[in-house]
């Protein structure tokens, strides 16, 4: 069988040197291993197991990266780069010592500062380098054990912590709180106790549970804060609280990423954790902090105290404010109605004046209307009188009138046998001088008319 070359022999699982490449872990199952193994080896035959050095060493990190493991030990040699950071851990027995990696991002979410001699627990798993055949641990978590450990790594992040600002800023907590969002764990007295010494102010409390020692708490107090603040923005307070505990016992407290999330918090914190000489970094960060949940508790029920304080002031202000307002009302009512009754008297005078008037008018009026009506009757009956005498006139002179008109009239005389003659225009014909011969007249008498034709005229001398 041909060898493949070198650049052919490589695997697909990575290897990181101290601080340069990063890490690709297994997850092969214990069943899958031999086959991936057989399948990278081109010198396995079933008589005889024959590796390359470079497959050996990756058949090795497969079934090291498939368990992990927790090492305690004490930290040396640690060395803090941009992107990685490395240190030995050394057994204090006998000197035996392992390297151990992490990367920075990896180092910052853990949250624990490490320094020459702490001593410490990590977890994660064994790897050989190949390029030098070395065996190194990539570390997943870490956390300080033994007092002095605790201590130190306490000092270092509070130190890191205050140059950076993070425990000078502290907003004040509003007035009247009234929406509170509660990060802690279910279990146990904490939550029971604070809630049982809030007053009865109808608060709206928001829990979050979250683990408050071991492992999980970082992850769990971290997730809780964010949480917070991405879907509920609009909380008056954030109250993070648990029971008192060793220093060892309030580590999740005491870690750089939890520090900042509360740091980082849009809503105001109230940390209230039990401790005993060290104050907890949460508590130094929050914008303020107690040391019990109950005291937590006592806190937000303050932020109503001004309100209670002012009560009976503003209640007796308000006595007094209405007193005084009801006195000046019922003064200009007073004053209204005395207005108002000199008002109404004048206007009951003026009526009163107005009725005798109008009374009077009226009489007046009557009398008046019955002299004009007397008047009118006499003057009706002079007026018939006189005209009745002038009808008597007018009815003389008509009649002397008539008999002159009858006197005068032509045809009384044509009664008499006179007659009238007129032209053929109907002018009178006074004169034979006015008859031409052939003229055509007409003749009025006393019962008709006489049409004729001249023939001859004869004119008195």
């Amino acid at each position: 069988m041909k060898r493949k070359s070198k650049k052919s022999e490589k695997t697909t699982i990575s290897q990181a040197s101290f601080f340069d490449e990063p890490i690709k872990t297994s997850t092969h199952k214990k069943e899958d291993r031999k086959e991936i193994i057989k399948e990278k080896s081109p010198l396995i035959t079933p008589e005889e197991k024959i590796f390359t050095v470079s497959v050996f060493l990756d058949a090795l990190n497969i079934i090291l990266t498939s368990e992990r493991v927790s090492i305690v030990g004490e930290v040396s040699e640690c060395k803090i780069g941009i992107q990685w950071v490395g240190f030995s851990l050394k057994d204090k027995e006998d000197e035996s010592k392992i390297n151990a990696f992490l990367s920075r991002a990896q180092y910052n979410r853990i949250g624990v500062p490490l320094e020459d001699g702490m001593e410490i627990k990590m977890g994660g798993y064994p790897r050989i380098y190949k390029p030098r055949g070395q065996l190194s641990f990539a570390v997943e978590r870490i956390e300080p054990i033994g007092e002095g450990s605790l201590k130190r790594a306490y000092e270092l992040l509070k130190k890191q912590l205050e140059l950076e600002g993070l425990f000078t800023r502290k907003r004040p907590l509003p007035q009247f709180i009234e929406r509170i969002g509660i990060i802690t764990s279910r279990d146990g007295v904490v939550i029971h106790d604070f809630r049982n010494n809030l007053d009865k102010l109808n608060y709206k409390l928001f829990f979050r549970n979250a683990r408050v020692e071991g492992e999980e708490a970082v992850a769990n107090l971290v997730d809780a804060i964010e949480r917070f603040n991405n879907h509920m923005p609009d909380l008056d307070v954030l109250v993070i609280i648990r029971g008192g505990g060793s220093l060892e016992s309030l580590q999740a407290f005491n870690n750089e990423r939890v520090a900042r999330a509360i740091f980082a918090s849009k809503i105001p914190t109230l940390c209230g954790i039990g401790h005993d000489v060290n104050v907890p970094i949460a508590c130094l960060v929050a914008d303020q902090s107690v040391s019990t949940p109950t005291a937590a508790a006592y806190t937000i029920n303050n932020s109503w105290e001004s309100l209670h304080s002012a009560i009976p002031l503003f209640e007796e202000k308000l006595f007094n404010t209405y007193e005084r307002e009801l006195n000046i009302i019922i003064a200009s009512i007073t004053h209204n109605t005395r207005v108002l009754l000199s008002a109404f008297s004048r206007v009951f005078l003026a009526v009163e004046h107005q009725k005798r008037m109008l009374t009077r008018a009226r009489e007046t009026l009557s009398s008046t209307f019955n002299q004009f009506k007397e008047r009118t009757r006499l003057s009706q009956i002079t007026l018939m009188r006189l005209a009745y005498e002038m009808i008597n006139k007018i009815t003389t002179r008509i009649a002397h009138a008539e008999a002159i008109c009858s006197a005068n009239n032509p045809l009384t005389q044509l009664a008499l046998g006179y007659s009238i003659v007129r032209n053929e225009e109907g002018k009178i014909l006074k004169s034979a001088r006015d008859i031409k011969k052939d003229m055509h007249i007409i003749t009025q008498l006393t019962d008709g008319t006489v049409a004729s034709k001249v023939e001859k005229s004869i004119i008195n001398e």
